[in-house]
Formats: C-alpha cells, sequence, structure tokens
C-alpha cells in the first residue's frame, strides 16, 4: 500500500515532535496534550506496518521509548519494525551487565523494552516480514564479543530482514 507524501510527513511529525515548531507559547501546552494523545493512538492503533516503520524510523529518541514500547505491541508491528527498534536502542551498551539487578536503575526501561523485543522477536510473534531491515547497515553492529561483555546478543539479532 502506497503512503501519501503527506501522511508519510504527518507521521515523521508525530515521530520527531515536529508540531511543536508551529505552536506559539500561548497554546503549547494544549497542543502538547493533543498530540501527545495522536502520538499514542498512532503507535496502538496504526495497523499499517509500513507507517509504523516510517514512525521509527523518524523517531526523536530524546521524547523516551514509551513510544517505542507502544509500537513493538501494536499487533501490526513486523519483524523489521521490531529489529530496528532494537537496533536503535543500543543493545551493545548493556552487554557490559550479567543481567538487569547490575543495570542502573534510570537504564531499567530501556533494558527491559531490549529484552522484550529478544524474546518476541526469538520467538517469532513478529509474524510478517514486510518491512526490510538490515541491522548492520543502519548502526554498523559489532558481532564480536568485547572483553567487558558479560552476555551477548542472539545471532539472530544481527540477520537483516528482507521481504517475504
Amino acid at each position: 500500500m502506497a503512503i501519501s507524501k503527506e501522511r508519510k510527513k504527518y507521521i515523521e511529525s508525530l515521530a520527531n515532535e515536529l508540531w511543536a515548531d508551529d505552536s506559539n507559547d500561548e497554546d503549547f501546552d494544549e497542543l502538547s496534550e493533543r498530540m501527545g494523545q495522536e502520538t499514542i493512538k498512532f503507535c496502538t492503533q496504526t495497523n499499517n506496518p509500513e507507517e509504523l516503520q516510517i514512525f521509527v524510523d523518524h523517531y526523536n529518541w530524546d521524547i523516551g521509548i514509551h513510544h517505542m514500547r507502544q509500537v513493538i505491541e501494536n499487533q501490526y508491528c513486523d519483524a523489521g519494525t521490531a529489529l530496528m527498534v532494537y537496533w536503535r536502542a543500543e543493545p551493545e551498551y548493556f552487554l557490559q551487565y550479567a543481567d538487569r539487578s547490575e543495570v542502573p536503575t534510570y537504564s531499567h526501561e530501556n533494558f527491559d523494552l531490549l529484552c522484550e523485543i529478544e524474546r518476541r522477536y526469538l520467538s517469532g510473534e513478529y509474524k510478517t516480514k514486510l518491512c526490510e531491515y538490515d541491522p548492520k547497515s543502519d548502526v554498523g553492529c559489532n558481532e564480536g564479543m568485547k572483553e567487558k561483555d558479560n552476555r551477548s546478543i542472539p545471532k539472530e539479532m544481527y540477520k537483516p530482514v528482507v521481504l517475504q
């Protein structure tokens, strides 16, 4: 299904909070609340895997990871999109920790997101492969273990998702 330029621009605006650039101080709080609700609705109710991939591809991670959790829990989240979220959440940073108890409290939410994606991805919960994604061409992931690593990333997480 082709996504119009206008729709793509709207999705990118939600992902980057570009709408904030178009507001003035008087209506910012009201607009922020409305757009926050629209973003939640988009992430939880969109039934188009390609739109979810566009959202993730343009996501401003400074916003937080709550929208990424909504995306990976959306029943239409594709394997390629889940893998994109996984790698953009920088799983290699967490290899220095043997388990969650060693992860700093401020990073628990990120660690939990990565573990959830790994679990669901490896168990085959992301059934469709409509959105391509190759971790090596996106983030240049390093398959080698480092001396400080206390755990490893499953090899399946390095494999590109190709259209099926």
